[in-house]
């Protein structure tokens, strides 16, 4: 087969400029924390690094489900570290690598006997963020055990093929969600993934308002510092309105604008009065200079918080065939 190093050289030539990793709130649907990394780093390795400073900051953050694509499901270790370090649950599609020896493989985790699905009776060694924070468990910190279900015949059988299942097994056949089934954990599951196209928004909110370009896909800009300024500004840009719209103050700033006549309300949807008038030379200067100066200015400091930024961490992918989630084929002559 072909050698890995003629592989990553290729992916290396296709793969350029930067990857924009975000963890985002379903709930308030607004960006919590993001990094830039290398077009050819490992997604799996910013969010750990991102998980530390989240909760760095945040030390009671209620977080209880992270929900992503396949790419995060292929990695045990990632599902075992959110678990029992932070009590976040990962929600990630169940990987066709998952051995096919397993345990109720064929029926993706969850028993099944001849009457049926079993009865899902409950969940074992759980450690919500509720239960972290009433013993002082502090985010990071291992806790004990893994989830395991404990389930039953739902025609009261005693059927020799209900079984306990456990994530020690595999945690990501046997998630603390469950995968398929009729529990209302396999439920929250369902209905957790349909929030995907929130997360999803994010990123075409930002392709919309024109950061970045059409082709090739990544910002034609000139260093590190200016593409994390201006990928910033515009995720920022989405809590501001946020926050604008849950606090009033979008209401207010639009009634006094009609108050002045600087807008005009045309049914539903405000129209300013000049806003599509082209500026002057000279005020366009202006507004340049106000938009670039701030981008020559230093990154935040977060040295007092203990954290790097990002960026600068190596993303090398561990293993080129975790680069996707579809399973390799051969590549040239075998």
């Amino acid at each position: 087969m072909t050698d890995n190093r003629d592989r990553h050289a290729r992916i290396t030539r296709q793969c350029f400029g930067y990857k924009l990793v975000v963890v985002l709130s379903i709930t308030l649907q607004v960006p919590l924390i993001w990094t830039l990394i290398p077009a050819t780093g490992d997604e799996r390795v910013a969010l750990r690094s991102m998980i530390r400073a989240l909760y760095r900051m945040i030390p009671r953050l209620p977080t209880r489900h992270l929900v992503g694509d396949g790419l995060y499901g292929n990695d045990q270790s990632l599902l075992q570290w959110l678990d029992r370090r932070f009590g976040v649950i990962g929600v990630f599609p169940l990987h066709a690598s998952v051995r096919k020896d397993l345990p109720y493989r064929a029926t993706s985790g969850v028993p099944k006997c001849r009457h049926g699905w079993a009865r899902h009776v409950g969940v074992r060694d759980e450690w919500a963020p509720q239960r972290r924070w009433e013993l002082e468990l502090a985010p990071g910190t291992p806790a004990p055990g893994a989830p395991g279900h404990r389930w039953e015949c739902r025609a009261g059988h005693d059927c020799h093929e209900i079984r306990g299942t456990s994530a020690r097994t595999d945690w990501r056949l046997f998630s603390p969600l469950p995968h398929t089934g009729d529990s209302r954990l396999a439920a929250r599951r369902l209905a957790l993934f349909h929030y995907r196209n929130v997360i999803e928004s994010a990123f075409a909110a930002i392709k919309h308002r024109g950061v970045g370009a059409d082709w090739p896909p990544r910002m034609r800009l000139g260093d590190d510092d200016t593409a994390r300024w201006v990928i910033s500004l515009a995720l920022l840009r989405s809590t501001a309105a946020r926050l604008a719209h849950a606090s009033g103050a979008y209401d207010e700033a639009l009634a006094r604008a009609t108050h002045l006549g600087l807008i005009e309300m045309h049914g539903q949807h405000p129209m300013p009065t000049n806003g599509v008038q082209p500026r002057a030379a000279e005020q366009q200067d202006i507004l340049i200079d106000d938009i670039i100066a701030p981008l020559d200015s230093s990154p935040p400091d977060t040295s007092r918080l203990g954290l790097t930024l990002p960026i600068d961490e190596p993303y090398r992918l561990p293993d080129l065939n975790e680069y996707s989630d579809i399973p390799d084929r051969p590549i040239g002559p075998t």
